[in-house]
């Protein structure tokens, strides 16, 4: 799974209006066959209250899809390991998803690739 914030505040819809919130961006899943990876996600932003919005990614994610013509025109790298299929889906859907925000340049709540960072999960016992 591949998660991501941006790094600070972005407009956002809500059901009183909009407001200023951080967006996610996480990939949930991906489909696999000889030739293509398609990752599928959405993003997702809270109100002030906690309330969870979503905004699905519709039809996949507006990337390329075929892997082997994405490596050919140099669009993304050879995969760096021979031996370790999860590292190498993450880093296509790392790429993929770089490719997928640069492409959407300030159509998804403004944002441009800069805006995003990792977002790494961390435990919290107060559930905040």
């Amino acid at each position: 799974m591949l998660k991501r914030k941006t790094k600070t505040e972005f407009p956002a819809p809500t059901d009183r209006g909009t407001i200023n919130t951080i967006i996610h961006f996480i990939v949930d899943r991906i489909t696999l066959d000889k030739n293509n990876i398609v990752p599928k996600g959405y993003y997702y932003w809270y109100d002030e209250t906690g309330k969870i919005y979503q905004s699905f990614i519709q039809n996949s994610l507006k990337l390329w899809s075929d892997v082997r013509l994405a490596e050919n025109n140099n669009v993304v790298p050879l995969l760096n390991s021979n031996i370790n299929l999860e590292d190498n889906i993450l880093q296509r859907m790392n790429e993929f998803a770089d490719l997928q925000m640069t492409a959407e340049a300030g159509e998804n709540f403004g944002t441009v690739l800069s805006d995003w960072i990792e977002e790494i999960d961390e435990i919290n016992p107060l559930n905040e």
